[in-house]
C-alpha cells in the first residue's frame, strides 16, 4: 500500500495509478503546493487514512501486549506507517497517530512491563525517522504535508487553530443538528437519503443533501428523538467497552486500550453512510469488542507460563 501511494503522490492525476472509476482526476483529492492526497486502492483519501489508522493501533497493542520475537515484517510495517503519514497529506491520519500514541503512553504508565517496551519502541522509531528525513525524496511530501496542515487549520480554526479545528469537527458535528430540528419530520427523512448514492437516486443531485457529518445525516434520516438515541447507544456501548478496556489494562492486557481510540472515533463520529467506512467501523469495533474476550490464560505458550501460573492475568 505504502508503496502504491508513493507512486500516486509523486506521479501526475493522468497516469493510470491516479485514475479512479469516475476517469481521470477522479481519485486524487486537492492537498497542497500541486500535490493531490492519494487514495491507495479505494475509491478516495479517507479510505486510506481509517486503513492506516487501523493498521497502527493492530501495530501498537501487538508491540506493547503481544508476543515475542517481533518478525522482522514488524518493524517493515512500522516505518511503512512512519513514511505514509506526509505522503497521505492527511490531518485525520496525524490525528490518529497522535490518539494512538497517547494510548500508548497510558499502557506504560500503569504497566513497567509495558513501560519499557514502550521507551523502547520510541527509540527504535527514532532511529527510523531521522535517517528517513534526510532523503530528499521525501522533502516533496513533508512540505506538502505541513502546508496543507497550515492552510487547512488557518481555514478550519481560525485564531484558535487546532484546538478550533477540534471544535468545528467535533463538538460542530455533535452540536450543528440542535440548529434545524424544528426542519426535521418527527420521523426523519428516511433512512439512505443522506447518503450520495440515497441523494443522487432520490433528488438526481450529487452531494451530501442533508448535511455532512454522521450527527447530521443520522438524526435527519431518522428524525431528531431516533437518531438521538441511536448516537447515543453507540456512545454507550463505547463507555462500556472503554471502561472494560480500561480494567484489562489494569490486570496486564494493554491490547484493547489501544485498540480504543479509533474505534471510540468509529462510534461517537464514524460516517456509516459511506461503505469504505462502514466496513472499517465494523472491523475497528469488532476487534476492539473480542479483544476484551481474550485471556492470556488461554495462550500459554504464547504469553508464558510463569505468568498464567501466578493467575494475576485472569483477574
Amino acid at each position: 500500500m505504502t508503496v502504491l501511494v508513493g507512486f500516486q503522490f509523486y506521479l501526475p492525476q493522468s497516469h493510470f495509478v491516479n485514475i479512479g472509476i469516475g476517469g481521470e482526476g477522479s481519485a486524487g483529492f486537492a492537498g497542497a503546493l500541486g500535490r493531490f492526497r492519494p487514495p491507495g486502492t479505494f475509491s478516495f483519501t479517507a479510505g486510506l487514512s481509517i486503513y492506516y489508522a487501523l493498521s497502527a493501533s493492530l501495530l501498537g497493542a501487538w508491540f506493547v501486549g503481544g508476543t515475542r520475537p517481533l518478525p522482522k515484517l514488524y518493524w517493515i510495517g512500522v516505518a511503512c506507517q512512519i513514511i505514509a503519514l506526509p505522503l497521505s497529506v492527511s490531518r485525520t491520519l496525524a490525528f490518529s497517530y497522535i490518539l494512538i500514541v497517547l494510548s500508548i503512553l497510558y499502557t506504560g504508565i500503569n504497566s513497567a512491563k509495558s513501560l519499557g517496551r514502550v521507551v523502547f519502541a520510541f527509540l527504535v522509531i527514532a532511529i527510523i525517522v531521522v535517517p528517513l528525513t534526510q532523503f530528499p525524496v521525501f522533502d516533496d511530501s513533508i512540505d506538502a504535508f505541513m502546508k496543507r496542515w497550515e492552510t487547512a487549520t488557518e481555514n478550519e480554526g481560525g485564531d484558535s487553530g487546532v484546538v478550533g479545528v477540534l471544535e468545528k469537527r467535533v463538538i460542530g458535528n455533535i452540536t450543528g443538528p440542535l440548529e434545524r430540528i424544528e426542519e426535521i419530520p418527527l420521523f426523519g427523512y428516511g433512512i439512505g437519503l443522506g447518503t450520495q448514492t440515497g441523494a443522487y437516486l432520490y433528488f438526481g443531485i450529487r452531494g451530501a443533501v442533508l448535511g455532512e457529518g454522521e450527527w447530521w445525516r443520522v438524526t435527519a434520516e431518522l428524525g431528531f428523538l431516533l437518531g438521538i438515541l441511536f448516537m447515543g447507544t453507540r456512545i454507550w456501548l463505547g463507555i462500556i467497552l472503554g471502561l472494560n478496556s480500561l480494567k484489562k489494562n489494569r490486570m496486564g492486557q494493554p491490547a484493547p486500550l489501544i485498540l480504543a481510540p479509533m474505534a471510540l472515533y468509529f462510534l461517537t463520529l464514524g460516517d456509516t453512510g459511506v461503505p469504505t467506512l462502514l466496513g472499517f467501523f465494523v472491523m475497528q469495533v469488532g476487534l476492539w469488542a473480542t479483544s476484551l474476550k481474550v485471556n492470556e490464560s488461554d495462550y500459554p505458550d504464547q504469553f508464558g507460563e510463569k505468568a498464567t501460573q501466578k493467575g494475576f492475568l485472569n483477574g
